[in-house]
């Protein structure tokens, strides 16, 4: 894993954090391995409401004006709302190869429990909307990060393979401030 970000010290205390990535990039399970080592309450972007709509904006204004969390997705059509009150963007830029692979994975286990594996293989978790959306989210994180309001806030995370599998969270963990909780 690299660094989360040059500019980050560990002497910043991060209590709002958001994690950003491609569908099917690890963003939950990092979002509760950290939120469990940080004791932060993890909030579940889909758990929000329909983006776009009215009650979601509602429901992320609420959240960002809370003293800590960590929000478990992109915060699309409330980016400024969150990126602005967030302490810590992580960017979990996970290669293409694993995001298909764990939206296949996604995807047999949603059929084995009794979803259609041809929606399972389509909807925004799977590896077909993955493959698609892959190059867009990475060109559009890209942008948004190279955004000046956004520096010393920008934490970018390239896993080799899977999430679940990183060895560093100790160390993220202790550059997110863990024993200035």
């Amino acid at each position: 894993m690299n660094e989360p970000s040059e500019h980050l010290t560990s002497s910043t205390r991060h209590r709002r954090i958001v994690i950003v990535g491609c569908p099917a990039a690890g963003k939950s399970t990092l979002a509760t391995q950290l939120g469990a080592a940080l004791g932060l309450p993890v909030v579940r972007r889909d758990d929000l409401g329909e983006l776009g709509s009215d009650s979601y904006r509602e429901a992320i204004i609420k959240m960002a004006a809370t003293p800590a969390w960590i929000l478990d997705g992109p915060p699309f059509f409330e980016e400024d709302v969150v990126y602005a009150a967030a302490d810590m963007i992580l960017w979990l830029d996970t290669p293409k190869s694993s995001v298909i692979w764990w939206g296949i994975k996604r995807a047999f286990a949603e059929a084995r429990g009794g979803d259609s594996l041809m929606h399972a293989l389509h909807r925004t978790g799977g590896p077909v909307y993955a493959a698609y959306a892959f190059a867009l989210r990475r060109a559009h994180f890209t942008d948004v990060f190279s955004n000046v309001a956004y520096k010393g806030k920008v934490g970018h995370i390239k896993p080799n393979r899977f999430v679940y599998r990183l060895p560093d969270i100790d160390r993220l963990v202790g550059v997110l401030g863990k024993t200035n909780m």
